[in-house]
């Protein structure tokens, strides 16, 4: 490439020497060589000053000259990038309920799918929910048939109406809380028509809520996560 650079230039400057008079002699009428005024405003303007470099001069210097050739420039290069994924395309793997992890079951790099279980805690307070709800069930059909009984001794004037209505009472509240209990029963996605004594779940699922790929894991088995600390980012 300097071979090629100090030839252009070699070759600008003898076109540029012919060009500012090297084909004139002093009595072709351009004035070369005469004391007129215009001759001198010539000279001035367009008089170039050409640096001649010897071989030893040019050794000395580090230029080389070579002849023009044919070279394969190559059109592509190689340079490190980041890939920013948009916060729409990600999601964060949290439990609404906290718990100590149990177990992790993937890592940076994992391809996930939508609903797939990612890692699983456990808490007391998960067998304590389930037992209530159990409870529940047996108080709300106690309660039920007590309603019922205060029902017919008030229609045959044999009870008095305070208790119908105490009963009456004690069943809306028990069926309000059991409703509540159902509600957090499936957001821990457990069944509550499924449950029984010989199948609480001791733990729960921690479930991916797209599909992607983990990018970064913020938990380990044994840590303890909630809904502020997420399991792992996924995008």
């Amino acid at each position: 490439m300097k071979r090629i650079i100090l030839a252009g230039v070699a070759l600008a400057g003898l076109l540029f020497f012919l060009a500012c008079g090297g084909g004139h002699s002093a009595d072709d009428g351009y004035g070369y060589g005469a004391s007129g005024e215009h001759g001198e405003e010539d000279h001035e303007e367009g008089g170039a000053t050409i640096a001649v470099l010897n071989a030893e001069q040019l050794k000395a210097v580090g230029v080389q000259i070579g002849a023009i050739e044919r070279r394969k420039i190559d059109a592509s290069i190689t340079v490190v990038g980041r890939l920013e994924v948009p916060n729409f395309s990600k999601a964060n793997a949290t439990s609404l309920y906290g718990g100590g992890v149990q177990r992790l079951l993937v890592q940076v790099g994992s391809v996930v799918k939508k609903g797939q279980v990612i890692a699983t805690i456990a808490d007391p307070k998960f067998v304590q929910l389930q037992e209530e709800y159990l409870t529940l069930e047996s108080r709300i059909t106690f309660a039920s048939q007590e309603q019922k009984r205060q029902q017919e001794l008030n229609a045959g004037n044999a009870g008095a109406l305070r208790n119908l209505q105490n009963a009456e009472a004690e069943l809306n509240a028990l069926q309000t809380r059991r409703a509540s209990l159902k509600q957090q029963l499936q957001l821990m996605g457990l069944d509550p028509a499924g449950l029984n004594k010989g199948n609480l779940q001791a733990s729960l699922p921690v479930k991916s809520p797209i599909e992607g790929t983990v990018s970064n894991v913020f938990a380990k088995v044994g840590s303890y996560v909630d809904v502020s600390s997420p399991v792992a980012e996924i995008e």
